[in-house]
């Protein structure tokens, strides 16, 4: 039997009411995206996951309390809407200290349960909102989620604005006012001049909070992931890649004052001091600022580093093309030698900016100097736009361990080392100049080993029978040093050889490889056996080589063997890398175990499984898993074609968001009498769609990649707009079509939704670091495909 509704419809919604439901979500984006940046400095880029999981929890949770306490909810309906939307603005405040102040002497296991339970509160209450929203008009469905995806949306536009300007803790703050505003907005607001007044004490609330967090950095991150912040911090800016911090000195050096090097030989001996600055990425990753006065001679100790190695094989180098300048130490590399012309690029502009203004006479102009152009710019793209070649490409040590805008896990430095990205440096060489790589040579020393695997599959690709002939490797000898990897587009000839013995002898480096030399057999192997998937295959560790299509270069750690890591393993440096899998499932096991407390058990143990509408629940379920398995391939495939995760995520999110609110705004148009047809047909229009998708979109990128970039991002749009625009019409009809029988479960399939959509992130994650995100979007596909054979069992009612 059906549920009998307890529920009274209140009055026709209005223009406030919606505006309610736009700010709450508006809010809800940039609270989420706001503790991933945070997370991402507190704690290791994997678990800025974290946010995303928990954001879907709660959103999900609220609507299963609503399903529960409809009664209670009815009664104080809507006047309960701007109670929900200040505690919501009062939890994120409450939220943000907790996340601020937790020390981390606590344990990790303890800290990560109570961030997740503490910081689903405020998704708890927009869950709430929008389930109680939806449950009151179920008819006005389509114009409610409408508001809140659009809400969304401009959330994600709004959030990468604000990170340009302020702190991500501010940007908290601001998006708690936000949720305030909305709560005026639900006030049932009688006239204009009150509704101005609500506003003006928002507004100043805001401005006030606002000064009180920039005067007194009451609310400031106190706790990194490696260290308690420091007092001698010189500088701070959020961007929406990483936060930037400079200090003024090497801090974590015993000998700071010593020239910096990555790998240095053993032959250098400092005989000065040399002023540098220290800039940190997310508390972690870090570039340093030397101190440049014009004489060249100052420079000699560059020299000394493996990751010059490259200079002295090619002493006459004309032009070089640097990838990741960071502070412009490489530039200042290739300056020592004596090379003419030099063009680099970095992709965040807070570092760029900084040695070009605040810190420019510091640095004696270096991105300024006659011969040297740099450009801020993701590296790969903008190599494939130059119209020349180069007899130097380098890159150096490219890591930020910082998760983007886009979500952990999607570093901004992923796609820089996958076989097309290294097929598109070769191209960018003359015939006879050297690709320079420079990645850890710890133990094990899979970093090196990969790096030089994705170089072979390369060049295999361009048709070289004999890659292992192109390819050098060299290293400072130490256990946890580096390896510098030479790749040619020919073969090495004697003369190559010759001064790569020779530099190796003169600075005390190892040649791990070099065809014809006694050197490491592990790269040997790698670099020879036949074929690659045989040697690949009989590792411990996932040493195949990443691609564009399963970029996670870091991640060596297979899923299968990921619990191997609580036992004792001999990892050293970087092991982070290698708890990014066991994080992951941790995390799928932590959210299936609350989905089942605080969704499933409640509903077993009040009894009223039997009335609740079990297909309609599979098909909201489906419809969760689905969205989330096609959202997270777009990201990947916008952060390749428009050359920027950045401007990737805010044109994914929001034209997925708003073309998807589109869409549920059209449904409105879907009458009664042919509901479940229209929906039928919208799904399979999805999956259709979703399907070209897949097949054409790798074509798609080649035939357009040259485009430019106001092109690109057009197409893009119309790619990721058309499917998100039908996807938006199925989960609004779905609740009109429940509505008419059970009208008291519209708030039970929101949470069937949400825990769904946990489950979906996770999962949808998981799926692209083993098989890759084309896998990803076809399971997207299947399952909308699923949720359109759900509604055959459904009559026309």
């Amino acid at each position: 039997m059906n549920l009998k509704s307890e529920h009274t419809i209140p009055q026709k919604t209005t223009v406030s009411f919606y505006l309610g439901i736009f700010f709450t979500s508006l809010s809800a984006i940039m609270f989420e995206i706001s503790l991933t940046k945070i997370f991402s400095v507190t704690l290791w880029y994997h678990f800025a996951y974290l946010a995303v999981s928990f954001a879907l929890f709660g959103l999900g949770a609220g609507g299963l309390a609503a399903f529960f306490k409809r009664s209670f909810f009815s009664k104080h309906f809507p006047e309960v809407l701007k109670h929900l939307a200040s505690l919501q603005f009062l939890s994120m405040i409450v939220c943000l200290s907790f996340v601020l102040g937790v020390p981390p002497s606590i344990r990790l296991s303890v800290r990560l349960i109570i961030t997740y339970i503490v910081c689903s509160i405020p998704f708890f209450l927009v869950g709430l909102i929008l389930s109680l929203a939806m449950y009151s008009y179920a008819k006005d469905t389509p114009k409610i989620y409408f508001a809140d995806l659009v809400g969304s949306g401009a959330g994600c536009i709004v959030f990468i604005l604000a990170i340009t300007l302020v702190s991500g803790p501010s940007v908290v703050i601001i998006g708690a006012l936000l949720a305030l505003i909305a709560s005026f907005f639900f006030s049932g607001l009688g006239n204009r001049s009150e509704l101005r007044l609500r506003i003006g004490i928002a507004m100043l609330l805001t401005i006030c909070l606002f000064c009180i967090n920039v005067m007194t950095d009451t609310f400031s991150i106190k706790y990194t992931k490696t260290y308690v912040e420091r007092d001698d911090l010189i500088f701070e800016k959020w961007s929406p890649l990483a936060r930037i911090t400079v200090y003024p000195t090497i801090f974590w050096r015993a000998d700071p004052e010593n020239p910096f090097g990555w790998g240095m030989s053993k032959k250098f001996k400092p005989e000065k001091p040399v002023k540098q600055l220290w800039i940190e990425q997310d508390a972690c990753a870090g570039t340093p600022i030397t101190h440049f006065t014009g004489d060249i001679s100052e420079l000699e100790f560059l020299e000394y580093d493996v990751t010059s190695f490259v200079y002295h094989v090619r002493p006459q180098t004309k032009n070089t093309f640097i990838i990741g300048c960071g502070g412009g130490r490489d530039v200042l590399t290739a300056l020592s030698f004596g090379v003419p012309s030099i063009k680099a690029c970095d992709i965040n502009p807070v570092i760029i900016n900084l040695v070009k203004g605040r810190f420019k006479e510091f640095a004696g102009n270096i991105f300024g100097l006659p011969g040297i152009d740099v450009e801020i710019a993701e590296g790969r793209n903008f190599i494939r736009s130059q119209d020349q070649s180069f007899d130097v490409v380098q890159i150096s040590l490219i890591d930020s361990w910082a998760a983007t805008v886009a979500g952990a896990f999607s570093l901004a430095e992923n796609n820089l080392y996958t076989v097309e990205a290294f097929s598109d440096y070769l191209d960018r060489l003359n015939q006879d100049g050297m690709l320079s790589i420079t990645r850890y040579l710890f133990m094990p020393r899979n970093q090196s080993i990969r790096v030089a695997i994705i170089a072979r599959k390369a060049l295999e690709m361009k048709g070289i029978a004999h890659p292992e002939q192109n390819i050098a490797v060299v290293s400072t000898g130490w256990e946890t040093g580096l390896a510098t990897i030479l790749i040619k587009r020919t073969a090495f000839t004697r003369s190559d050889i010759e001064r790569i013995k020779k530099a190796a002898d003169d600075l005390d480096f190892e040649i791990i490889y070099l065809e014809g030399l006694k050197g490491d057999h592990e790269f040997a192997e790698a670099l020879t056996t036949i074929p690659l998937e045989a040697y690949v295959s009989d590792k411990y560790y996932d040493l195949s080589p990443s691609t564009d299509n399963k970029p996670f270069f870091f991640q060596m750690m297979y899923f299968s063997r990921a619990f191997d890591l609580l036992s004792e393993r001999d990892i050293v440096g970087q092991e982070f890398n290698y708890y990014a899998p066991l994080v992951l499932l941790l995390l799928l096991a932590l959210s299936s175990i609350l989905v089942l407390l605080f969704y499933i058990l409640p509903l077993i143990l009040s009894r009223k499984v039997e009335s609740l509408p079990r297909l309609w629940g599979i098909y909201f379920v489906l419809l969760g898993i689905g969205f989330m398995f096609v959202e997270i391939p777009f990201l990947q495939k916008g952060s390749l074609y428009l050359g920027h995760p950045t401007l990737s995520l805010s044109l994914v999110l929001f034209s997925m968001l708003t073309f998807a609110g589109c869409g549920s705004y059209w449904s409105r148009k879907f009458r009664e009498a042919s509901l479940l047809g229209a929906v039928r047909v919208c799904l399979l229009v999805i999956v259709l769609v979703i399907g070209i998708v897949t097949i054409a979109s790798d074509w798609l990128t080649r035939q357009t990649i040259g485009f430019p970039l106001s092109i690109r991002i057009l197409l893009f749009v119309v790619l990721v707009g058309l499917p998100a625009l039908f996807m938006g019409t199925a989960f609004p009809s779905g609740i009109r079509l429940v509505s008419r029988e059970h009208r008291d479960s519209i708030p039970w399939v929101w949470a069937l939704n949400g825990g769904a959509s946990v489950m979906g992130s996770v999962l949808a994650m998981t799926v692209a670091m083993t098989s890759g995100y084309m896998l990803t979007l076809v399971l997207g596909g299947i399952c909308y495909f699923a949720a359109l054979l759900s509604t055959y069992r459904k009559k026309e009612v």
